[in-house]
């Protein structure tokens, strides 16, 4: 499936009404680390980006961390 629409981890949140604690269970990870994840404190390794992607159905991908990682590289 190809997605010519993608958004950040926040928006799609915001748009299907998910709460951190939400993404948190289905990702298998803490509260702390989406919240991480969403400032851009914590880029989210592979197995959890491709947790995104199926969960998101791929409207959020690797691209949405890659400015994170850059600026944390720096």
């Amino acid at each position: 499936m190809v997605c010519l629409s993608t958004m950040t981890l926040r928006e799609w949140m915001v748009v299907n009404k998910k709460s951190r604690d939400d993404v948190a269970a289905v990702l298998d990870v803490s509260v702390v680390s989406v919240g991480r994840y969403l400032t851009g404190e914590r880029v989210p390794k592979a197995a959890i980006i491709r947790k995104i992607k199926a969960m998101t159905q791929e409207q959020v991908t690797a691209d949405d961390f890659l400015d994170s990682a850059k600026n944390m590289a720096a």
